[in-house]
């Protein structure tokens, strides 16, 4: 039975087999830490400084999701921060929307070379047998085609990519004659 203080807030029912349920409190930020080999990094810092400047919100790590969160984060604009011992730290302005953000940040070693996808900062580990290209704008076949054939004239080797990398539409190809070490 539902008490008059329960209606006026509008809660759900609670009782046998009802579970009681809070609903969620304003915004959610989802952070998802990995470093440049696409492992998790559980004992990540990660913290959203407001644009105001004042004060700072620190997110938490989530087993369940294996992303950093925080709840009731107000919408605006925010630097988000994220450290990890052994890698350099990052840092972007990010916009927090009314219905939440999930973010990735990805980590790499002091002084490493990185490309950009969006707002976020890709490091990698530089390979002398490898050249890769960024295609401008959405995925467009006819311009996927066109950089594959020139590729093969050149005798360049398309190489497999993880989905993330694909999905910026950046191809990668091994030089001629060299092996995985970039020696032939």
């Amino acid at each position: 039975m539902l008490k008059k203080k329960d209606k006026r807030r509008g809660s759900p029912p609670e009782g046998p087999g009802i579970p009681p349920s809070t609903p969620p409190r304003g915004n959610v930020v989802e952070v998802d830490v990995r470093d440049f080999r696409e492992r998790p990094l559980p004992g990540a810092q990660v913290v959203l400084r407001p644009g105001t400047g004042k004060g700072q919100v620190r997110l938490a790590f989530d087993e369940r999701t294996s992303t950093f969160r925080a709840t009731d984060v107000k919408p605006g604009p925010y630097v988000l921060a994220v450290s990890h011992r052994g890698y350099e730290a990052q840092s972007r302005e990010i916009e927090v929307q009314p219905a939440g953000n999930r973010e990735i940040a990805i980590l790499g070693t002091q002084g490493m070379p990185a490309f950009y996808r969006g707002k976020v900062r890709v490091p990698f580990e530089p390979r002398p047998d490898l050249i890769a290209a960024t295609l401008r704008g959405r995925r467009d076949p006819q311009a996927q085609s066109a950089v594959e054939q020139t590729a093969r004239r050149l005798g360049l080797e398309p190489q497999e990519v993880p989905e993330p990398v694909r999905q910026s539409n950046v191809v990668v190809f091994r030089l001629p004659g060299q092996t995985n070490e970039g020696r032939k």
